[in-house]
């Protein structure tokens, strides 16, 4: 074992990472601080500025970029062209107006202040603009206020942000004036950019549902993750090849199975994946901040991240305000977004590679960066605190305090059934779930259909039924399917042996659901009552019971009698 990972040096770094993390996390979890946190402290102890532990900085480096390739897949498979247009006003107006701002706030700073060149301007305004989705999203979840209308605002902020980074890394060679005919460099981008609008149209109409059909098919579910992982990566490396980033492909190839039904199956088998790899990517991000630096420098770093966190705020805040909001909302809103984002290191990998970052600021940089980050989730803890302070505190005209103001689009793009609310899951559409369906409509019932078969999927999809492709212990689908809402679920189908675990996963994930399944035989069915099973129907005691009635009916046996009989039977099965 020793030889071994004498031989592959990174083994012995990914065992030093992890295994500081653990008890790194551990503690952070005792002061229920986010992993993030733990993950960039985990990288400040082991890397090269402080306690020297990794050595080989070049393959931790690789992983962090399959974990930002990672990042951006699933950000592109977590909302679709559809559930970003229901919420296009409070991302593109929200969103644009946050981003802009921003930008020109810091490179007037950048420029008036220290850099007396426009471009190394606008770059370092295009660093502080980003906000961290991977933190704030993380926080929101936890504390349950993803779907309320100061997190759905954020969220949208967020997306924005996300999708302006593709164009931003796109412009900085562009700023950088590599090439001496500019108009010719535009030009080069608007067709760039055009081709990807029509590879990604092309590819989500006609090419990735196709291939993803095929495959799923084959109800081969090595396959269909194989098939995921492979158009991701392929995707990413085209857009590399053509000149544009891995960030950008993996982006697309997200967007474009999103496209199809199938991709939140493939988000539920990518997210634990994304989480190793981004956890990788916050110890890389730690591991180049230099605390000699930070310490010796700790006035001005901290004076930086004030300034920093204050103008984010402001501009947050004013986007937020032009949505016509409350101002509690505006002030949480502001909370949230103004610390810098884990993509912003992306951006300043690409400033480093073309020289466009300043040396002196790189560290600057960094120590704000983590900073920011660290402070970020105690003051989303306390944010509602700050925000009624503020409202109560400051010298705002009461008639803007009184103010009832109008919300955003409702609809998030990480939940796009989640108007539904005591429906029914009805797991598998063969006749039994097509009946149950049929009967629901006609009882104005809401109901979604999960099932595993391609063409079933696409013809039901076809005659409007509201069905989904997937496996149903695949969380991510339950959470789309709004499991936590739902009133009933019922496993129609018995031609699997699943069922115990999907039975398990839907009493985990929603202890007060009532749960229906079905099952061949007697014998299996204490074992899905101890799953979690409220009522267990097995076909071949009911097709007993429907025997012996059909039976004793030919007799003129009174119904009463026959029922008694049933129940008897039943009793000493």
């Amino acid at each position: 074992m020793g030889i071994l990972l004498m031989e592959i040096p990174i083994l012995t770094d990914l065992t030093i990472i992890l295994g500081i993390s653990v008890f790194v996390i551990l503690i952070l979890h005792r002061l229920k601080l986010p992993t993030i946190i733990g993950f960039l402290i985990s990288g400040i102890i082991c890397g090269p500025h402080t306690l020297h532990l990794i050595n080989t900085e070049t393959e931790v480096e690789a992983l962090a970029e399959i974990g930002i390739v990672l990042l951006l897949f699933t950000i592109g498979l977590e909302f679709s062209l559809s559930s970003l247009m229901r919420i296009k006003k409070a991302v593109f107006v929200g969103g644009a107006l946050q981003l802009l701002l921003t930008i020109g706030a810091f490179a007037w700073l950048a420029y008036y202040v220290s850099y007396d060149y426009w471009p190394i301007a606008v770059f370092i305004g295009f660093l502080f603009s980003v906000s961290s989705s991977a933190i704030v999203l993380k926080v929101l979840q936890n504390n349950g206020d993803i779907k309320k209308e100061y997190g759905k605002l954020v969220l949208a902020i967020l997306i924005f942000q996300d999708i302006a980074v593709v164009p931003m890394i796109l412009t900085a060679p562009l700023l950088m004036g590599m090439s001496e005919d500019l108009f010719l460099d535009l030009g080069i981008l608007a067709l760039k950019v055009a081709g990807v609008i029509l590879f990604l149209f092309v590819s989500s109409k006609y090419i990735v549902p196709k291939l993803l059909f095929q495959i799923t098919k084959t109800k081969s579910k090595d396959l269909f993750i194989i098939s995921i992982f492979v158009i991701c990566f392929a995707i990413a490396w085209l857009t590399s090849y053509s000149g544009l980033s891995l960030a950008l492909g993996a982006f697309l190839a997200g967007l474009i199975i999103s496209e199809s039904r199938y991709g939140y199956e493939a988000a539920g088998i990518i997210l634990p994946f994304k989480e190793i790899f981004t956890s990788i990517f916050f110890v890389s991000v730690g591991m180049m901040l230099d605390v000699t630096f930070l310490i010796e420098n700790f006035f001005y770093v901290a004076m930086f991240t004030i300034i920093t966190m204050v103008i984010k705020a402001i501009t947050g805040g004013l986007a937020a305000a032009a949505l016509r909001v409350s101002l509690h909302v505006v002030f949480m809103t502001a909370i949230n977004v103004c610390q810098i984002g884990e993509f912003s290191f992306v951006l300043m990998k690409t400033g480093n590679e073309i020289g466009l970052l300043p040396i002196e600021i790189h560290q600057y940089f960094l120590a704000i960066a983590v900073l920011t980050m660290s402070i970020t989730p105690f003051l989303m803890t306390f944010d509602k605190q700050i925000a009624n302070f503020m409202v109560n505190h400051l010298p705002i005209p009461k008639r803007l305090k009184r103010k009832s103001s109008k919300t955003p689009e409702k609809g998030s793009g990480f939940n796009l059934v989640e108007n539904l609310e005591d429906h029914i899951i009805i797991v598998g559409y063969g006749l039994t779930g097509q009946s149950l369906a049929h009967c629901a409509m006609a009882s104005q019932i809401k109901f979604v259909v999960i099932e595993l078969n391609p063409k079933t999927v696409a013809e039901a999809a076809a005659a409007g039924i509201p069905i989904v492709y997937g496996d149903a212990d695949n969380e991510e689908l339950l959470h789309y399917a709004n499991l936590s809402k739902a009133k009933v679920a019922v496993i129609t189908t018995i031609a699997t042996n699943k069922t115990p675990e999907i039975t398990y996963h839907l009493r985990r994930l929603n202890p007060d659901l009532s749960i229906i399944t079905r099952t061949k035989q007697i014998k299996d069915m204490e074992e899905l009552r101890t799953h979690g099973a409220d009522v267990v129907i097995a076909d071949e005691l009911e097709s007993k019971m429907e025997t012996i009635n059909m039976v004793l009916s030919q007799y003129d046996i009174p119904q009463d009698h026959i029922d008694a009989y049933s129940n008897l039977i039943r009793d000493l099965r």
